[in-house]
């Protein structure tokens, strides 16, 4: 579901640019192009694999950590607009 949201639903991923401003901040779009890098390739080449597929594929370390990294991203800029 969460890859659907940022593929399909709001479109940050793969090419996060377009949506600075409307759906995140700028500090977040280096470290969510940095996710797609490493997601995108296994997406393209799994599918619609179960979630275990993904889990045990070598490249999903990469994935988590910079999945990581685009979470402290988007924490570390929360709240800089006002509401």
């Amino acid at each position: 579901m969460n890859i659907h949201i940022l593929y399909d639903d709001c479109a940050v991923l793969p090419d996060p640019g377009p949506c600075v401003g409307t759906i995140i901040h700028a500090e977040e779009a280096p470290a969510l192009s940095e996710l797609a890098l490493a997601l995108g390739p296994m997406l393209d080449e799994l599918g619609d694999a179960a979630d275990v597929v993904f889990t045990s594929d070598p490249r999903w370390s990469a994935v988590v950590r910079a999945a990581g990294a685009a979470l402290t991203a988007m924490k570390a800029s929360d709240g800089t607009y006002s509401r």
